[in-house]
């Protein structure tokens, strides 16, 4: 592992962590305060669950992440209660996960709740990007949005992906499409975005906050 923290507290910021043969975080019971992280070419992105007794479960936010070509999946979430918001996950997939393949997100047991995030580019399509997770304002790729408000399914129009480059073109869905209510998250919506630059920045009449870990300045 990257990072592997048990029965803790585990504050991030600006971290990245990459081509690491299990995850590239993982924290057991733990209370998560993450804020700019990048996970990239690892076996998973980032693992959060309870302890092995199960008496103790992970808790918290991560914010501004951005999880993307981790050989298996981009995020684990297990028997915790976690906040997602203004993530990026992308071209995580695997085969033979869960008896699934392209799982970007898993989120069993506990109360996962993914806000203003992207995922996108699954390795397959007739299997999910996610499983059992909640989304709000999130873009997820499929046929059709999750359930949820204000989710859509439309192509993100990143800058230039493939090279990891998942800044919003001007064109982007992704553009103030996102809410500025990030209930239950514990805190207040970050004021930054993962670059370090102004959030809720309006650039399509009233809207709100970008989806996704970057946040576009200009149109």
């Amino acid at each position: 592992h990257g990072v592997h923290a048990v029965e803790s507290k585990l504050v991030i910021r600006q971290l990245g962590v990459r081509d690491c043969d299990n995850a590239g975080l993982v924290g057991r019971g733990v209370q998560v305060d993450i804020d700019g992280m990048r996970t990239t070419a690892n076996r998973i992105g980032i693992e959060l669950r309870d302890t092995d007794t199960g008496s103790l479960r992970s808790k918290g936010a991560v914010v501004n992440l951005i999880a993307h070509d981790n050989g298996e999946q981009g995020m684990v979430i297990t028997n915790s209660d976690i906040v997602v918001a203004f993530a990026t996950f992308y071209g995580n997939f695997s085969v033979g996960v869960a008896n699934r393949v392209g799982l970007q997100l898993s989120c069993r047991g506990g109360s996962a709740t993914i806000i203003n995030s992207i995922t996108w580019k699954k390795a397959t399509t007739p299997n999910p990007t996610v499983l059992e997770c909640s989304f709000k304002h999130s873009n997820v790729e499929g046929p059709t949005p999750p359930s949820g408000q204000g989710n859509i399914s439309q192509a993100p129009l990143f800058a230039d992906a493939p090279n990891g480059d998942f800044r919003l073109s001007s064109s982007s869905p992704c553009i103030d499409s996102g809410t500025d209510d990030l209930t239950p998250l514990a805190t207040s919506a970050p004021s930054h975005d993962y670059a370090g630059n102004a959030r809720q920045v309006k650039l399509k009449g009233p809207g709100s906050a970008d989806m996704g870990a970057y946040e576009r300045q200009t149109l």
